[in-house]
């Protein structure tokens, strides 16, 4: 239903709901949505309200209006990677780095949102940030659609704080007092080749 008190327009709120379900994938690419009678039904609102709706999903691309038929949900674009190009820092002068590169190439539109979050790291995340289990960590979800629907996701986790990596545990021949087998003393050994010193003429006199 249509919260009439939020000041948000009626047909604004219809049209972020079919657009949550859709990128839920609860009406999956090519599935037609439901008529404007049952959606009527459905948000408690009047069938110009669902068509204004239906028309900014058709204007952002998340769905297609087929005459007689009804209205589908659009399926995903193919998305066309540039190479090495579109991380060049030229592309990124012009704004077409990466995703937006791809956009300007295929002719989809890019859009993008990003959510924070704080969570403790769990066991493969505290490894790759050599922190402890549990550690508060920041978690930015980002989340890339073409033409309204999902084409890729990014998640990034960080620590909140600066923890030292922790040391690797020292090997038993390295401690003190202790040598294992088959590792070389670290006192230098003596050089077969090395010339003994010369006597003294007083040392030679005694002899």
């Amino acid at each position: 239903m249509v919260d009439k008190t939020s000041g948000v327009p009626a047909f604004r709120q219809v049209a972020a709901d079919l657009r949550e379900r859709i990128t839920a994938g609860q009406y999956a690419p090519g599935e037609k949505l439901p008529s404007e009678r049952e959606m009527v039904d459905t948000y408690g609102v009047s069938r110009p309200t669902i068509r204004e709706a239906v028309d900014l999903l058709r204007s952002e691309g998340v769905v297609i209006a087929e005459q007689g038929k009804g209205v589908f949900v659009r399926p995903p674009a193919s998305i066309q990677r540039l190479a090495r190009s579109r991380l060049s820092q030229a592309a990124r002068a012009e704004n077409k780095g990466a995703f937006l590169g791809d956009a300007a190439a295929k002719g989809f539109t890019p859009s993008s949102s990003v959510k924070v979050r704080f969570e403790p790291a769990d066991q493969r995340t505290a490894e790759f940030l050599e922190i402890d289990p549990d550690t508060e960590v920041t978690v930015r979800d980002r989340v890339m659609r073409a033409n309204g629907l999902v084409e890729q996701l990014a998640a990034t986790p960080r620590s909140n704080r600066s923890t030292p990596a922790r040391a690797a545990p020292t090997p038993a021949w390295k401690k003190p007092g202790t040598q294992s087998a088959g590792t070389p003393s670290t006192s230098a050994p003596a050089c077969p080749h090395r010339k003994k010193p010369r006597r003294s003429n007083s040392a030679r006199a005694h002899r």
